[in-house]
């Protein structure tokens, strides 16, 4: 029980010194610029596929 206790302080604290902001901020750029290069995979992917038939 008391490991949750010292993981809220120590994300409230993350959270009043901005850190967990920023790092919120960086995983979503993350995901986003992934998904983005998926997309463009995905799409050259059946792209090159389609008259292969």
């Amino acid at each position: 029980m008391r490991i949750w206790v010292m993981a809220g302080v120590t994300f409230r604290e993350a959270a009043r010194k901005k850190i967990l902001w920023m790092v919120l901020a960086a995983g979503a750029a993350f995901l986003v610029l992934y998904a983005t290069g998926l997309h463009f995979q995905w799409n050259s992917s059946t792209a090159s596929t389609s008259g292969w038939r």
